[in-house]
């Protein structure tokens, strides 16, 4: 929902003062289909931003492409900042097991010992560890409707922790895997009180001075950093928009930092280096518990070697930092559009040096034009495993598709029951029929991935279902829920939420804190759903026939708001 990736690439033969790291010996091979490789993906993936690619610690390719800012036509560089989100979380796990080497913490004691006020109930089951590989239960506050809906206002470390901190646990901690950004504010919060610092203060002292990271830090975008890449989301319609706002205070130790690929370089070096971490530590930061994931790393072996990675994504950026463990090489894909394949393209850029030819290599694919009927024969919702649902709905040429905690996907037609991704055309989701040529199934194929799910027959089986029943919208329910609602959050205490319900052109339209407005569709006399997220909303009426208030969920959790006018 707000979170992060990398991207930028050095030719060597065309190194400018923007490039400031020697190139690794290289073929001119190897360099040229770096090259082809990220032109193609330029052109066909629209891609902007930055890339880096090194080998045992030198520059291979660093280069920056589009624009950093599209009303100045301002380049990306290899020295523009972009928001890395969670890949802030390798450095909060650096942290830690730094305060570790020094002798100062446990990371099997529980996380009462150094947050003494955190509830005993979960926190003395809960261990530093289990908050390092996300195995602790915790649920994610970035979930929480409240956060949603108060991006804009600052909140410190203390009240994101009182969102989370009296919910149950998931599960018992250590048992299993289940990623919340919670677990690495806790972090940031036992670096503090162990250190007797900022966190802020402390990465700095202790990790990006002595690396000589001076373009990265700690993000404020109402700071206006200089040489910092604005952030653009693709509309389906009108292409490349300005990325909504939101305070950095809401990541803070789990995503707020930003950061160059020629920083990211150094980081890269940082990282085998033994001035920063004991053998022992590192080796425990690349080691896989539940779920692949070792301190602030998913950790994976492909084609057999061993590749260490984590994404990073918000809202206008997209990057992500792959490290080869046994090759010596390192991928940085760095966007300041936060739909830009980027994990794809630091795979195609890995394999090129590595095996002399990338995954998929960016191409053109022409959409065909099918019946607005054909299209809405798609139209449901398919079950993948339990849990793991797609709801697709029919568009005028085009169809989309939404999962839960996901953003909206476009697909668009190669053929009768096939289809790619907008976004990435090497996607593929081919539909399939059962004997009365009825859309029973949808396949989906990226790479060497292939899963399937079948259509459900009872579509009152799953909440996104439900969503997709509609009544038609009335003059009585625009007149009756139209107006502004006040919504209390512990995000913004004595400060409420705008909630602005208007109706135009026969829909309806919500706005919370000017984040823009969003259409939401009747699936009862009261209750909305809004088609492109996982927000609902419900009207609430007393016995007088009077709308008093509404209630906006996002899945299990509810914002309660009182109507004012």
């Amino acid at each position: 929902m707000l979170f992060v990736s990398l991207k930028a690439i050095c030719l060597w033969l065309l190194i400018t003062t923007a490039c400031l790291f020697e190139c690794a010996e290289v073929s001119a091979g190897v360099e040229d289909k770096l090259a082809d490789y990220l032109d193609a993906a330029e052109k066909h993936w629209q891609f902007q931003g930055a890339v880096l690619v090194a080998k045992d610690g030198k520059a291979l390719l660093n280069k920056g492409y589009g624009y950093a800012n599209r009303d100045f036509e301002e380049p990306n560089t290899p020295d523009t900042k972009f928001f890395i989100g969670s890949i802030t979380k390798q450095f909060t796990a650096s942290a830690v097991l730094m305060l570790q080497d020094k002798g100062r913490l446990d990371l099997q004691a529980p996380i009462t010992k150094y947050l003494p006020d955190y509830p005993a109930e979960t926190g003395d089951r809960v261990t530093v560890h289990n908050l390092l590989s996300h195995t602790s239960g915790i649920p994610n506050y970035t979930d929480d409707p409240q956060v949603i809906i108060s991006r804009t206002h600052w909140i410190s470390p203390a009240s994101l922790i009182d969102l989370f901190k009296d919910r149950p646990l998931l599960f018992e901690p250590g048992t299993a895997f289940a990623y919340s950004n919670s677990n690495y504010i806790l972090l940031g919060a036992i670096v503090e009180a162990v250190s007797g610092q900022s966190f802020e203060a402390f990465l700095h002292k202790n990790i990006l001075k002595p690396a000589r990271m001076i373009n990265t830090g700690y993000a404020r975008r109402e700071a206006g950093l200089p040489d910092r890449a604005d952030g653009y989301t693709l509309d389906i319609e009108r292409g490349p928009t300005d990325a909504l706002p939101m305070s950095f205070s809401i990541l803070h130790t789990a995503g707020a930092l930003y950061s160059t690929t020629n920083d990211l370089l150094k980081w890269d070096r940082e990282l085998g280096d033994d001035d920063l971490l004991y053998d022992q530590s590192r080796a425990a930061m690349f080691t896989p518990n539940f779920g692949n994931y070792g301190y602030g790393w998913v950790i994976e072996e492909r084609h057999g070697t061993r590749r260490a990675y984590h994404g990073g994504f918000l809202d206008g950026f997209n990057c992500t930092f792959d490290r080869w463990l046994d090759e010596g090489l390192c991928v940085a894909v760095l966007s300041n559009e936060d739909r830009a394949p980027v994990g794809k393209i630091a795979r195609g850029l890995a394999a090129i040096v590595m095996y002399g030819a990338p995954y998929n290599f960016p191409t053109t694919r022409i959409p065909s034009l099918i019946d607005s009927t054909l299209l809405a024969e798609y139209e449901g919702v398919y079950l993948f495993e339990p849990g793991a649902h797609f709801l697709v709905r029919a568009g005028e040429k085009s169809l989309k598709l939404r999962s839960p905690g996901r953003e909206l996907q476009v697909l668009l037609p190669e053929a009768v029951d096939r289809f790619f991704l907008q976004r990435d055309n090497s996607v593929i989701y081919e539909f399939t029929r059962d004997s009365t040529g009825r859309v029973a199934g949808l396949t989906f194929i990226d790479e060497e991935m292939q899963y399937t799910g079948s259509r459900l027959k009872d579509d009152g089986a799953t909440s996104y279902s439900q969503a997709s029943t509609q009544v038609p919208l009335t003059d009585a329910m625009c007149e009756a829920f139209s107006g502004m609602y006040h919504l209390e959050t512990q995000t913004a205490p004595g400060s409420p939420i705008e909630l602005v319900i208007v109706c135009a052109e026969g829909a309806m339209f919500a706005e919370a804190a000017g984040t823009g407005m969003v259409r939401i569709v009747p699936y009862s006399d009261r209750a909305f759903y809004q088609p492109d997220s996982d927000m609902t909303l419900e009207f609430l009426i007393d016995s007088a026939s009077r709308v008093t208030g509404c209630v906006l969920r996002v899945d299990s959790q509810g914002v309660t708001g009182v109507k004012v006018e």
